[in-house]
């Protein structure tokens, strides 16, 4: 079954911005940040709902939001925090991510929304999606709330005959927000392994596979019966000198120690073909 994609048709009250903040800020922030899938906390040094009052004078990387734009495409937003040194107050400032580099290497670039004048301020996020908030940006006495429509949720387990769909807010649907980022990412090469896993089961490849071209494969390629490399490409799984398809360990009765052999039959291949594992790969000749 697949997703649905929506595109969100973005509609808010000024009165829902916080009275002593540009309303600005929060109509910006928020029309992308509503489609958000994922935040990051951009730094070890600073903990929830703890005020941040070092390194005076200095911008500091606070938290990434990762949201999908109107093409349906996954970018991001850098939030920075510049911390109030003697009489000088501090400021935040959202940087669009276009070319999705590290919020670090963004530091110098202008936002394009921004808050000045602040005394304190701190963040609370929530993960699970049964919240109705995930985010809260405290901006003194003010209190900026947004919630992510296309947070999964990832707190309960699946189980065999799960749907595939995702849990969200809206099950099934992918929300777009209004904002076309444009953004500047060169295409991942054909062949390009785009995520991977190891015998453990533990990333060694973030996933990137968005910036394929024409889509990723999977192929079972480690010990790790939960998650499978992907890898830049059309799938043609099952074909001659190609992966073989990924017909499971469950359906298999295989324990995952013993994936790597000769007519494995945690793969299929088509007709003809028979399964025989290649440099950790199981292959189709």
């Amino acid at each position: 079954m697949y997703g649905i994609k929506i595109i969100l048709i973005f509609f808010l009250s000024v009165s829902c911005s916080p009275k002593g903040i540009d309303s600005n800020f929060y109509l910006e922030t928020n029309k992308r940040w509503m489609a958000a899938t994922h935040i990051k906390w951009k730094s070890p040094h600073y903990k929830q709902d703890q005020k941040i009052l070092k390194p005076e004078g200095t911008w500091q990387p606070i938290i990434e939001v990762e949201f999908i734009d109107l093409n349906f495409t996954e970018v991001s937003d850098c939030l920075f925090y510049k911390v109030p040194e003697n009489t000088d107050d501090g400021e935040i400032k959202v940087v669009a991510n276009r070319s999705r580099v590290e919020c670090k290497d963004l530091v110098a670039e202008d936002g394009y929304a921004n808050i000045k004048g602040i005394i304190n301020f701190g963040y609370e996020s929530f993960i699970k999606i049964k919240d109705k908030v995930q985010l809260v940006l405290k901006v003194d006495t003010d209190r900026l709330k947004y919630q992510f429509l296309n947070l999964k949720d990832t707190t309960s387990d699946m189980k065999l005959l799960d749907s595939s769909v995702d849990k969200t807010v809206v099950t099934g649907a992918q929300i777009s927000s209004e904002v076309n980022y444009k953004v500047n990412i060169p295409d991942l090469p054909e062949g390009t392994v785009c995520y991977d896993v190891n015998d453990k089961c533990e990333v060694v490849v973030k996933d990137k596979c968005k910036r394929c071209k024409f889509g990723a494969y999977k192929s079972i390629s480690s010990k790790c019966d939960r998650s499978f490399r992907k890898t830049c490409g059309m799938n043609k799984c099952g074909q001659k000198n190609q992966v073989a398809c990924i017909r499971g360990y469950i359906a298999s009765g295989l324990e995952p120690d013993a994936y790597c052999i000769n007519d494995s039959p945690v793969g299929f291949c088509g007709k003809g073909l028979r399964v025989v594992c290649l440099n950790g790969t199981l292959v189709c000749e």
